[in-house]
């Protein structure tokens, strides 16, 4: 499936990349009025330790960190299960646009969803996602 947009979203499933390494995403960005309220960047949980000091030098290493050493993940198709550690990090300051003062969360999650994807960005997607929070106009 390529691209498609509706009237409140659009997706790009793959064909994008992010980082030195130009690491392959998936992006999903949501809007109200004609205004971006959230941003959506899937990549395989591969490139986590690619992404995450990426994230740390845009936004600033202030993250609170949940852990879950024995988060399930299931395959649809073979009913098998796997268990990792599910690790999710919300930014502490989050974010406030300078010139709008919007203010904004920002998160990333190493598993997204307790199933296994079958798409080009692999079997398991780390998320990283901004969403506005307040209006500040």
């Amino acid at each position: 499936m390529g691209p498609a947009c509706d009237s409140d979203s659009c997706r790009i499933p793959f064909g994008l990349g992010v980082g030195n390494n130009n690491s392959p995403v998936g992006v999903f960005i949501s809007f109200s009025k004609g205004r971006i309220t959230e941003i959506d960047v899937e990549f395989g949980e591969n490139y986590w330790d690619e992404i995450t000091p990426v994230l740390d030098r845009k936004y600033g290493a202030s993250w609170n960190v949940e852990q879950d050493p024995n988060f399930l993940i299931t395959d649809l198709e073979t009913k098998k299960s796997v268990t990792v550690e599910w690790i999710t990090l919300t930014h502490r300051p989050n974010g406030t646009n300078r010139r709008t003062g919007d203010a904004c969360m920002i998160w990333v999650v190493n598993y997204d969803v307790i199933f296994r994807h079958h798409d080009p960005l692999g079997p398991y997607h780390s998320v990283f996602a901004i969403k506005l929070v307040s209006d500040n106009f």
